[in-house]
């Protein structure tokens, strides 16, 4: 069952693999445009929606292109019309993840953070004490778990014990918890985060 083989003709085995490619580019620029645009405050939710109609727009794209996609040689023509469709379209999520990813890297990585202060003094070089300031608040909160904690008692993982002061995991918080344990040892993962 080879992708490239050459059947009947009529479909092409290349087809789903290149309108993947041309609908991924698609949603990079569009992502781009819109969130200078738009400005979203949850980003996941942006990138899901937008993944969502480009998704729909590759099987649209499948549905209505010719065999040779516009472009195509003829030795790529094969019959395998089902596989090609889902081979397209894991490539389309592949990449959407990957560029997920690559996102929360760079928007969000410690390490990436810690290039970009170090980058704002303009050669003059950052402390330590300069670079740990970056995360903290005005009111002296640890922006990293100053906004976890709170978020993830909203979304009811966990809840503050208001006497102790302690936080305890809810049912939900309890079997997310064990989930990624589990799945930890399983990958033989360190302890972290």
């Amino acid at each position: 069952m080879l992708i490239f083989s050459r059947g009947a003709p009529g479909y092409i085995s290349m087809k789903g693999v290149f309108i993947a490619l041309v609908v991924f580019g698609g949603y990079v620029l569009v992502t781009m445009l819109l969130a200078h645009a738009l400005r979203p405050r949850r980003y996941f939710i942006f990138f899901f929606l937008t993944g969502l109609a480009f998704g729909l727009l590759y099987f649209l794209l499948h549905k209505l292109t010719p065999p040779n996609a516009f472009i195509l040689p003829a030795t790529w023509i094969s019959d395998k019309h089902g596989l090609d469709l889902t081979v397209g379209f894991f490539v389309f999520l592949l990449n959407w993840h990957s560029y997920i990813d690559f996102f929360y890297g760079v928007n969000g990585g410690f390490s990436t953070s810690l290039l970009l202060e170090i980058q704002r003094t303009q050669g003059r070089g950052a402390s330590t004490e300069e670079l740990l300031q970056q995360y903290f608040r005005a009111d002296g909160t640890d922006k990293i778990y100053g906004a976890r904690l709170p978020a993830l008692e909203q979304s009811g993982y966990l809840r503050l014990d208001q006497p102790a002061g302690l936080y305890q995991l809810t049912p939900k918080g309890l079997v997310v918890a064990r989930l990624t344990w589990l799945l930890k040892r399983l990958l033989n993962l360190g302890a972290g985060g």
